[in-house]
């Protein structure tokens, strides 16, 4: 066992202990969703969010956790209930509003997403994951004048971000500015670069040759 896979049992265990003394307290919970999803621990994920929401049936974080786990199942009926149960009790929760149109996506349903989008970027302006996830959506239907606005404001707020400055590239392409799709062509691979050398860095701290799991979208 090297020395983050100890780091991580033992922040696990911190959790589990915290969640034993507490079951309905929420930081110990949000952490240790946020480690079994970083190491794809989906099994354990999965039962501590099921025991989880039975202790808490009307909690809107366990309600929104629960249909994370139905949308890895691919369980999309099961995971929009939940979230609809979610947006019965706060209406305006950006993060259940951007999760249902996950669901939509995974669902093919385009048109019905963005509409989820629009409503959560309402709720929280300035939260990058909403916006990127709109102009992705917009993108995918064609409609790149739109898309560009709401990827150039996730932009604002995440301007380091590999997925973002690579859809930043693609609308530019379709709009016909080559010199802004070369000049985010050019900074995604600096990223790129970038990311690498982290995970040689962090790789030699641990000690192994395996890198860290490698980013995603805007968060």
């Amino acid at each position: 066992v090297n020395e983050s896979e100890r780091e991580l049992a033992e922040c696990e265990k911190n959790y589990l202990d915290a969640l034993a003394i507490e079951p309905t307290a929420l930081p110990p919970m949000t952490q240790l969703v946020a480690l079994y999803t970083a190491v794809s621990e989906w099994p354990k994920l999965r039962r501590v969010v099921v025991a989880a929401l039975t202790s808490n049936p009307k909690s809107v974080p366990h309600l929104n956790w629960a249909a994370m786990v139905l949308m890895k199942d691919e369980d999309l009926k099961g995971a929009e209930r939940l979230l609809k149960d979610g947006l019965a009790i706060e209406p305006q929760n950006a993060t259940l509003l951007s999760n249902l149109a996950g669901v939509y996506l995974m669902k093919g349903q385009v048109e019905e997403a963005v509409a989820q989008l629009r409503l959560a970027v309402e709720a929280a302006p300035t939260n990058p994951q909403s916006l990127f996830n709109l102009g992705s959506a917009l993108a995918s239907l064609g409609r790149f004048d739109e898309a560009l606005r709401w990827l150039e404001q996730a932009e604002q707020n995440t301007p380091l971000n590999i997925a973002l400055s690579r859809a930043l590239s693609g609308v530019h392409e379709k709009l016909g500015h080559a010199q802004q799709t070369s000049a985010y062509l050019k900074k995604t691979k600096e990223l790129e670069a970038a990311q690498e050398e982290r995970k040689k860095k962090a790789a030699g701290r641990h000690g192994t040759s395996q890198p860290p799991p490698a980013g995603k979208s805007p968060s």
